[in-house]
C-alpha cells in the first residue's frame, strides 16, 4: 500500500451559481496526484525553477507570457521527470451547457461538488491509502465544501481530507 497525496483546487466555481455573463465560461476542477515519498523532491524541484526565474507568485496559466514562457517549459518538464510518481488531472466544466434542474435538483453547489467527486473518484484505488488536501472556501451556509466531498467518497481508501482556506497557499510561496 503506497501513500498518495492529491492537492486540488478550482477555478471559477462562481459559474455555477451566477447568471451574469462572464468572460470565462468553464469551471476548472484540478488536482496533483504524488506519492507521499516523492513530495520533497517535487517541492525541491519546483522551488528551484522558482529561484531560477525568480518567479515567486501564484502559478497560473493564464499568467505565461513571452518573458515567462522558458519557465512554464520547465515546469512541465518536472512533470516528464517525475513520470508516473506525479500525475495532474483536470475537469473541465461548460457552465453555459450545465442543466443544473434536471441533472442537480436546481442546486447549483451540488452539481459542483458531483464534478469535484468525479476528478477524486476516478483517481482512487482501493489499494493505496490517500490525503487528499482542497485549497477550499466556505459554501453559502458556511460549512466547508470538503465535509460534502468526504461524503462522497467515504467507501473509498481516503484517510484524510484537509481543508485549507485559500490564503493558505499564499504561505507557501
Amino acid at each position: 500500500m503506497q501513500k498518495v497525496e492529491i492537492y486540488c483546487d478550482e477555478s471559477r466555481p462562481d459559474l455555477f451559481t451566477t447568471t451574469s455573463h462572464q468572460k470565462d465560461n468553464y469551471l476548472l476542477i484540478g488536482g496533483l496526484k504524488l506519492l507521499a515519498k516523492h513530495r520533497d523532491s517535487i517541492k525541491e524541484s519546483i522551488k528551484n525553477l522558482r529561484k531560477k526565474y525568480n518567479i515567486y507568485s501564484e502559478i497560473k496559466w493564464n499568467k505565461v507570457s513571452r518573458n515567462k514562457i522558458e519557465f512554464y517549459k520547465e515546469l512541465i518538464d518536472i512533470f516528464f521527470l517525475f513520470k508516473d510518481n506525479l500525475r495532474f488531472r483536470c475537469i473541465a466544466v461548460e457552465a453555459k451547457k450545465m442543466d443544473i434542474e434536471h441533472f442537480h435538483d436546481n442546486d447549483a453547489e451540488l452539481g459542483f461538488y458531483k464534478f469535484y467527486y468525479q476528478l477524486l473518484n476516478h483517481w482512487i484505488l482501493d489499494y493505496n491509502n490517500y490525503v487528499v488536501i482542497i485549497l477550499i472556501g466556505k459554501k453559502k451556509d458556511g460549512s466547508f465544501k470538503a465535509n460534502f466531498i468526504t461524503a462522497f467518497v467515504a467507501d473509498k481508501s481516503i484517510t484524510r481530507i484537509l481543508q485549507m482556506p485559500k490564503w493558505v497557499k499564499k504561505l507557501g510561496r
